[in-house]
């Protein structure tokens, strides 16, 4: 399973962005690649050049991503636990924080509805 990223290039800068997970760098080109590279590292991403433009952004543990992509999503929507626990019904924060922490296993479609209660019915593309 993977996520898109982009490179865009102007004069003498390089725009990176990862839209599912909220990151984007900028800078000369070695600048922003360096950090996609310490923003990979950091959370155990593998980067897949297609070419000058696109990548993809895969890990080892598919489970661990998504939970990266809930959390990242969450905080750009500006919601806390609390609030996520009550769009999705939940009685407890923590049964919701152990979904987005990689504790438990998500489904594909525990996911969506997840993603889709965050993001207010954003729709998204896994490859």
């Amino acid at each position: 399973m993977g996520i898109e990223g982009t490179v865009t290039k102007a004069a003498n800068l390089c725009f990176i962005k990862i839209p599912l997970l909220d990151a984007s760098f900028q800078g000369s080109a070695n600048n922003a690649v360096k950090e996609l590279k310490n923003f990979a590292f950091k959370h155990n991403l593998i980067i897949q050049y297609e070419d000058s433009e696109t990548f993809t952004v895969f890990t080892k543990n598919p489970n661990a991503l998504l939970a990266l992509i809930l959390k990242k999503q969450r905080k750009k929507h500006n919601l806390s636990l609390r609030d996520v626990m009550k769009k999705l019904g939940y009685k407890s924060k923590t049964s919701y924080s152990r979904y987005e922490n990689g504790e438990n296993e998500i489904s594909i479609a525990k996911f969506d509805m997840m993603f889709s209660a965050i993001t207010n019915n954003e729709e998204i593309i896994l490859t």
